[in-house]
C-alpha cells in the first residue's frame, strides 16, 4: 500500500469549517477538491456530480456507501464513486492534532467516457477477447500501488500549480491514472479468478 503525500493545511484562522473544509482547483473538464475535518462527526453525507476518485491523505474515515457494509478509509487508500451517489461518513478520530484530509477527483462523464474510448483505441485488449477496458464498479475500493500513487501526487502539484499548460498537462496524467486502475482491478480480478479455479467452493 502507497501512500500519497499529504497537502498544506488550512490555518485555523482561514477556516470556516472544522467538518469538511473544501479547498477547489477547477479546471474545465475536471476538478480536484481538498477536504479536511479537524473535529469528530457522523454521518456527514457528500455526492457529487461527476465521476469521483477520492484519496485518503490523512486521518481516518469510516465511510457508509450504497447499502453496503461501512469500511475504514485511511492513507493509502483509494476509493471511486459514481455521478450522484451519495456517501455517509463518519469522523470517529479528527481533530486539530490528527485531522483527516482527502482528495475528490470529480470528472465529467463525457470527458470520462472519452478517456476510456482513447484508452481502449490506443491499447486494445486481447482481439479474441470481446471485453474492453473500463472501470470495474464492483471494485471501488483499492489499496494504492505505487504507480497509483506516484500520478495521484503528480496531479495533485499539477492542480495546485499556476502552470500555464496545466490543462494539457492534467489531461496526459488523468489517462495515466484511470489505466492505472483498470489495470489494479483487473490484477485483482485475475487473482482472485485464479483462487477460486484452485478453490472452488462447494
Amino acid at each position: 500500500m502507497h501512500k500519497i503525500n499529504p497537502y498544506s493545511l488550512s490555518k485555523v484562522s482561514k477556516l470556516k469549517t472544522e467538518v469538511e473544509q473544501k479547498t477547489v482547483f477547477a479546471l474545465n473538464k475536471c476538478e480536484l477538491n481538498i477536504f479536511e475535518t479537524h473535529k469528530k462527526a457522523e454521518h456527514v453525507k457528500l455526492s457529487f456530480e461527476g465521476f469521483t476518485i477520492t484519496s485518503m491523505l490523512r486521518g481516518k474515515k469510516i465511510i457508509y456507501e450504497n447499502n453496503a457494509e461501512p469500511f475504514s478509509y485511511t492513507p493509502g487508500e483509494t476509493f471511486m464513486l459514481p455521478a450522484n451517489q451519495e456517501m455517509v461518513i463518519d469522523f470517529p478520530e479528527a481533530d486539530y492534532s490528527n485531522p483527516s484530509q482527502c482528495t475528490a477527483l470529480v470528472i465529467e462523464n463525457d470527458y470520462l467516457q472519452k478517456q476510456l474510448e482513447y484508452i481502449n483505441e490506443l491499447f486494445p485488449r486481447d482481439k479474441e477477447n470481446p471485453m474492453v477496458w473500463n472501470l470495474n464498479p464492483n471494485q471501488f475500493f483499492l489499496q494504492n500501488d505505487d504507480k497509483i500513487a506516484a500520478i495521484s501526487n503528480r496531479l495533485l502539484k499539477l492542480f495546485s500549480s499556476d502552470d500555464p499548460m496545466k490543462d494539457v498537462l492534467v489531461d496526459i496524467k488523468l489517462k495515466e491514472l484511470v489505466l492505472s486502475i483498470m489495470r489494479l482491478q483487473n490484477l485483482k480480478f485475475a487473482d482472485f479468478n485464479e483462487l477460486t479455479k484452485h478453490n472452488p467452493t462447494n
